[in-house]
């Protein structure tokens, strides 16, 4: 019997971006990852080509995202994610999609392992 489930996850993308509440704070960039899942409604056809042209590239999305934080600063990693998710909807051909944005060193005394926000189109 085949899979009945088909996912794809891209985890721990490393961007450095201004972020922060405080100008001040946005004035140095800080190091986010990005984790992508992404859930076919069926197998991609990559499971069977063995083509990278029937299946989502990682390789685009990293890209793709690249490209998007290009010039752009952020306050919450919430906004992060709504844009990640977009980027990857897109990428992804409107499969399902959630994403996880951890701001890995944020400036807060007593805060050793970051902060993550999750949003997407399913319960991970």
């Amino acid at each position: 019997m085949p899979p009945s489930f088909h996912s794809l996850e891209v985890r721990d993308l490393r961007f450095w971006l201004p972020l922060g509440c405080t100008a001040e704070e946005r004035a140095h960039p800080q190091e986010i990852g990005v984790t992508v899942e992404i859930r076919f409604a069926k197998a991609p056809g990559g499971v069977s080509s063995d083509e990278l042209r029937d299946t989502v590239c990682f390789a685009a999305l990293n890209s793709a995202l690249a490209r998007h934080f290009v010039g752009r600063e952020y306050r919450l990693i919430e906004k992060i994610a709504g844009e990640v998710h977009q980027v990857a909807r897109e990428i992804s051909s409107g499969a399902s999609v959630v994403v996880r944005i951890h701001k890995l060193k944020p400036p807060l005394e007593n805060l050793v392992g970051g902060a993550v926000y999750t949003c997407g189109d399913f319960q991970p």
